[in-house]
């Protein structure tokens, strides 16, 4: 008998089970299928536990096996579509790279360079905001967390990104919401390309708060500035400062570290970054 074949009888004989279980008479002591003809295709003695297979007709089978190879495809449409969606932040551009796209657009604000409370990490505040409560009058300004703006602090950018880092000192950065269809999203340090298996959806310098400065802040994947261009010069008023970070190694490299670009430059300035994805 044909595997295809037996696969319908079986799923016809769960049907039949199932069905008794939950509408039959507890006193049944036969029960039977029939086709469109009112053929009896097999039955179930309760009795002696026999069950009877006969004879199917040809065009039944062709026309279920005929939708049970349209429900497969139907599953596998479904599978190759059913991305899920993940959100990213893209640092230094209004602009979402592909394949993704943009929720939103805004101004990167971050705590006070020098204040030791309040948050720690960097936000992208739409510019399309609304609702914000107007501050108190009286209100006691200690007893209240702050956001500022962010700027870039790169007057000491290495040579390898000058001029294009210097010259965007003290000016604001951008930033924006994307989506992408993908299951998973993942920054890289230390390298400009993805791993096998991931793709790049845009590279650049990882960027945190100088070391000097009370207030901590994230680390961040800023796009090189060059292909985000800043649209503000700022005054440095207290917002958090955009540096370039720096790698330090304290002491001699180990085993697992030996041939590495980081056991080879105990200094390395400007460490570069990727943003990934996964579908």
């Amino acid at each position: 008998m044909p595997e295809s074949l037996i696969s319908v009888i079986l799923l016809l004989l769960l049907v039949v089970i199932v069905g008794c279980v939950a509408q039959c008479a507890s006193d049944w002591t036969v029960s039977s299928v029939t086709d469109v003809n009112n053929n009896e295709i097999f039955s179930i003695d309760r009795t002696s536990g026999k069950t009877t297979i006969k004879t199917l007709d040809s065009a039944l089978v062709s026309l279920l096996l005929a939708r049970i190879d349209a429900l497969e495809a139907q599953v596998v449409a479904l599978k190759a579509t059913a991305s899920p969606l993940t959100t990213f932040t893209i640092w230094g551009t209004s602009a979402c790279p592909s394949p993704s796209t943009r929720i939103f657009d805004g101004l990167v604000i971050g705590p006070g360079k020098s204040q030791s409370g309040g948050g720690a990490d960097l936000l992208c505040a739409p510019f399309e905001n609304g609702g914000n409560v107007q501050k108190t009058v009286g209100g006691t300004a200690t007893s209240r967390a702050f956001a500022y703006n962010a700027e870039f602090n790169t007057s000491t950018a290495g040579s390898t990104q000058q001029p294009v880092l210097r010259a965007n000192d003290n000016f604001e950065s951008r930033c924006a919401s994307c989506e992408v269809a993908a299951r998973l999203v993942s920054v890289v340090v230390g390298r400009r390309q993805c791993f096998a298996g991931w793709t790049v959806l845009y590279s650049g310098v990882l960027m945190a708060a100088p070391s000097t400065d009370a207030g901590r802040v994230s680390h961040i994947c800023m796009l090189e500035p060059q292909q985000g261009a800043p649209f503000g010069l700022g005054t440095l008023d207290g917002g958090p400062q955009l540096s370039v970070v720096e790698f330090r190694r304290p002491g001699a490299p180990t085993a697992a570290n030996a041939n590495s670009e980081f056991a080879e430059n105990p200094d390395i300035a400007d460490l570069v970054c990727a943003v990934c994805f996964k579908r």
